[in-house]
């Protein structure tokens, strides 16, 4: 087995150790809770992505490409929730925190039944299999970076907007 196969089945070992941290030191925290949401499906992730390097082929591949975006389909309306709940603003966000939420279920969907708008199946690449995406991957992509650059900004704001170091600090 290759560090290049090894690398995400060590990352997955990290994740589950965060993950184990964070609801041991305060399950009952809603910040911890969804922080390990997000990290688990981060773990998840990182083992589809180990299963994916050691794919014998393009049936084995489309398994591990349909469990990693099960997982990565959720990492950014968890990650919007985190930052939303670290600013004590999920009230004032709940429609585009619901938004998100909705766009990872319909993701999740078209994921898990194999429609060919999100992924058509696997291709070959020289570092190994990759997914072969359909016309929606693109609005799935646009969905990422609108909420992991949402969160920064967002944290940016409160950061200017705050009116005690306390907050400040905790923004930054």
């Amino acid at each position: 087995m290759s560090l290049h196969q090894l690398l995400p089945l060590g990352a997955f070992v990290l994740n589950v150790i965060l993950v184990t941290l964070a609801l041991v030191r305060n399950g009952g925290s809603r910040l911890n809770r969804v922080f390990a949401y997000c990290v688990g499906s981060m773990a998840v992730w990182n083992f589809g992505a180990f299963m994916l390097r050691r794919a014998p082929d393009a049936e084995a591949a489309w398994h591990a490409e349909v469990l990693i975006h099960a997982a990565v389909v959720l990492i950014p309306a968890f990650y919007y929730h985190f930052v939303l709940i670290f600013l004590d603003s999920t009230r004032e966000h709940r429609r585009s925190l619901a938004l998100a939420y909705g766009l990872a279920g319909v993701f999740s969907i078209l994921n898990l039944i194999g429609s060919p708008l999100f992924m058509k199946g696997v291709v070959t690449t020289a570092w190994g299999w990759a997914p072969a995406t359909g016309p929606l991957y693109l609005v799935y992509i646009v969905f990422v970076h609108v909420c992991l650059g949402g969160g920064p900004w967002l944290l940016l704001r409160a950061e200017r907007r705050a009116e005690s170091s306390f907050r400040r600090n905790r923004a930054r």
